[in-house]
Order: structure tokens, then C-alpha cells, then sequence
């Protein structure tokens, strides 16, 4: 880190992110308390993050997390993506099939994940963050000079982000909202006891089913017939990052690319499992050509012992050597020849 005016060392950790760094530190313990899968959360960023879109600024007393982010460690034990597109049938006299309209493409994303707790501190800070969690869920409201609740001023929106399955950007994650969420704790594991009337579990379950709200277009371009491509009204081409990294690549990657230019070295595992098997082929058939003796052996014996008209015929009717050759044995006997030469064995004494 860079030194600051005194000679100390100088933090320039985002607050955010310093703030994510130090949680599940437990007070109680003076060297704190930090397990690998926390170490593994911070470092690679392996978390679930929702935040809150409605709430307030957060006060900087409080911590940037007090009110407006949540996260969990990624524990997930199912994830599922789904995109449906929808259409409006009109249906026509005479016709055998409706004319569709196409109205729009929705993304669903159904998550679910554990969240354990490997001490009582944890437990009792994974419940505050599900309960903010919940929290989540309601709007805000103005209220009248009764005290009341008159009308609705913002609704529950929030975002989701985890690494590049559920991002906008390299910074943000997708605008939705959620349509349930569910809590099961796992009472084979257990509860910690805080006192009496006071229980938390040592691990849970949530799911949770998130419906995107999407904030930009997305779609191919008419003027550049590419996904990534934009156009103003001037015709001028751009490139639209979210749309190249939607939805699942890395923020400033873009499938197109990737897809033309192909990781080399899959490239060479990929064209040694095309050669090799023709490469066998031809070595077996090779093989079988010689087995014997002479390749005229392998297609149907020698001209020892044959008749002068049948020799007379031979030579009128040389032999094909790329035809397929004629083995002397069963089929059994071949498919064990093949087998025995890919394995390295000497196929002489098959026949």
C-alpha cells in the first residue's frame, strides 16, 4: 500500500469493499475470526449481493452495507435461468396454424443457496442480514398527518449480482424484483442457544426467484445485423459492452468474439481427437495388409500353387491396394486384431 504524509500506510480499499472484507469478524475473539470460505469470498468475490434501490443513503456512521446491500457467501445448491419468449396468437379462418405476434422476451432466475454460520456471531449476523433481506420486500410509503400509510412512493426494486452469471456490468447487477423468498433452516444440523427464548440456526436455506427488469435494449441492430453493434441516427457505429457480455460473459468480453477465436489449445486437443481415429484406422488397416506376409498375401495368399490361367488372371486383374483388405479370420478375430494394435500388442497371432 502507498504511504501517507506521516509514513503510514495508506488504504484506498473502496469503502464498499472494505466494509465486505471486514464482516464476519467476530469482536469476541482479539485475532478475530475468519473462516476459508470467507477468505475464498472476499478474494474471488464469490458472494450474492442484492441491493436495495429505495433505500436511503447510508449514513457513513453506519457503514455503506447498513442499509442499502446485502450478501451472502456463495453456498448455492441450485440455479436455474430461464428465458421465455412470448407471443400473441391470432387465429385466421382457413388456416391450419395461427399468425403470431411477438409481444417480448422475459428472464426469470430461480436461486437457492445455504448459508451457514461457523459461530454463534455469524449465526446472529446471518440472521440480521436475512431479516433485512425480508425487508427488502416492501415499499416505501408517504405517510399523512395521521401517522398513516396514504400512498406508495417507491416500490421494492432491487439488484442481484454474482460474479458473470448475474451482473449489468463489472460494478452493478441486474435490475428485477423479487416474487418470493423462502427461508428453511436445517434442523439436522442444529441451533445455536444464545439464551433463553433466543435461537438462531447454525445453517439455513433461502430461495429465492428473481424477475429481471431489463435497462437497456437488447436485440440485433438492422443497420450492422450484429448483437453487440449500435447505431445512432447518423448510421456511426459503437460497441455496447452490456449488450456483448449479455448474459453470461464477462464484462467486456463479447461471445462473438470468443466464438470466432476459439482457445488454441482446445484447438489442438480438438484436432488430435479427429486425426487419431483415422490415424488408427489406416495403421489397422495397414496391419491387416501385412499380416501374413506380403500386402497380396493379406488381400487372398501367394502364387505358389496356382494355375498358370489362374495367374494369367491376376495379372489381367491386379490388386487394389486402397480397397479393404481381406483378412484371414472371423469377424470376432478382426475386432480383437483392431483392439490388440490400438493397444500397442502384436496382432500377428490372432489369425
Amino acid at each position: 500500500m502507498p504511504n501517507d504524509s506521516n509514513g503510514r500506510e495508506q488504504d484506498n480499499t473502496p469503502a464498499r469493499f472494505k466494509d465486505f472484507l471486514n464482516r464476519n469478524v467476530d469482536p469476541s475473539l482479539q485475532r478475530g475470526f475468519s473462516d476459508a470460505s470467507n477468505a475464498m469470498g472476499n478474494q474471488l468475490e464469490y458472494f450474492i449481493e442484492f441491493e436495495y434501490l429505495s433505500a436511503a443513503e447510508p449514513d457513513p456512521k453506519e457503514g455503506i452495507y447498513a442499509r442499502k446491500y446485502v450478501d451472502f457467501k456463495a453456498f448455492i445448491t441450485s440455479f436455474e435461468d430461464s428465458f421465455t419468449s412470448n407471443w400473441n396468437p391470432q387465429e385466421v379462418y382457413g388456416r391450419p396454424d395461427p399468425i403470431y405476434t411477438f409481444q417480448n422476451t422475459k428472464r426469470s432466475i430461480t436461486i437457492s443457496f445455504d448459508v451457514p454460520s461457523a459461530s454463534i456471531y455469524e449465526a446472529k449476523q446471518n440472521m440480521d442480514k436475512v431479516s433485512r433481506m425480508m425487508r427488502f420486500l416492501y415499499p416505501s410509503y408517504a405517510r399523512n398527518n395521521m401517522g398513516n400509510a396514504s400512498s406508495l412512493t417507491k416500490p421494492p426494486l432491487l439488484r442481484m449480482r454474482f460474479t458473470n452469471l448475474i451482473k449489468k456490468d463489472d460494478t452493478k447487477g441486474l435490475l428485477g424484483k423479487i416474487n418470493g423468498l423462502s427461508l428453511s433452516p436445517n434442523v439436522d444440523v442444529g441451533w445455536f442457544q444464545a439464551g433463553p427464548g433466543e435461537l438462531y440456526p447454525k445453517q439455513f436455506n433461502l430461495n429465492i426467484t428473481f424477475d429481471v427488469i431489463h435497462e437497456h435494449s437488447l436485440g440485433w441492430e438492422d443497420c450492422s445485423g450484429k448483437w453487440e453493434i449500435s447505431c445512432d441516427d447518423g448510421g456511426n457505429e459503437t460497441t455496447d459492452l452490456i449488450r456483448s457480455s449479455y448474459p453470461y460473459m464477462k464484462y467486456g468480453d463479447s461471445a462473438q468474439v470468443l466464438s470466432k477465436n476459439p482457445d488454441p489449445e482446445g484447438d489442438k486437443i480438438l484436432n488430435a481427437q479427429q486425426v487419431a481415429p483415422e490415424t488408427a484406422r489406416q495403421a489397422v488397416t495397414s496391419a491387416f495388409r501385412t499380416i501374413g506376409g506380403s500386402p497380396v498375401a493379406a488381400q487372398g495368399g501367394t502364387n505358389e500353387g496356382k494355375s498358370n490361367e489362374e495367374k494369367k488372371k491376376e495379372a489381367t486383374n491386379p490388386v487394389d491396394k486402397n480397397a479393404e483388405p481381406k483378412s484371414k479370420g472371423t469377424p470376432a478375430q478382426e475386432e480383437e486384431a483392431r483392439e490388440q494394435f490400438i493397444l500397442g500388442d502384436d496382432v500377428s497371432d490372432v489369425f
